[in-house]
């Protein structure tokens, strides 16, 4: 973790995405490395809640994960507000931290996911 590297775990469903992801992070959490883990769409709903007047002190409390773990990707489509909700986090994480991404869909279905249709949001 002494460098900032993003890790996307991408494969079919049912290939141990999610589980690999986790023992990632609980390896950090033995190494004393803050660890939030998030499915895609509740951290969208989370995030949709604090919009109503509390967004930049929830994204301060899920930046104090030093490794974000991001799981379900693409599961469910993205519509443009949640887009950038979500690129807000991960944009927020360049070049301070490591984010773990798990997805069954590979970077080019990334913007077919979202409203927008492209990724990073516009």
């Amino acid at each position: 973790m002494a460098c900032q590297f993003n890790l996307v775990l991408y494969g079919p469903v049912d290939t141990g995405k999610t589980h690999l992801a986790v023992a990632l992070g609980r390896l950090a959490c033995m190494r004393a490395i803050p660890v939030g883990f998030f499915t895609a769409t509740g951290l969208l709903m989370r995030l949709r809640r604090a919009k109503r007047g509390r967004l930049d002190a929830e994204l301060r409390q899920i930046a104090r994960a030093r490794l974000p773990v991001i799981d379900e990707f693409g599961y469910m489509p993205i519509d443009e507000e949640g887009s950038g909700l979500l690129f807000q986090v991960i944009s927020d994480s360049r070049e301070t931290r490591s984010v773990i991404h798990a997805t069954n869909i590979g970077f080019s279905g990334w913007g077919a996911c979202s409203a927008t249709r492209t990724w990073p949001p516009r």
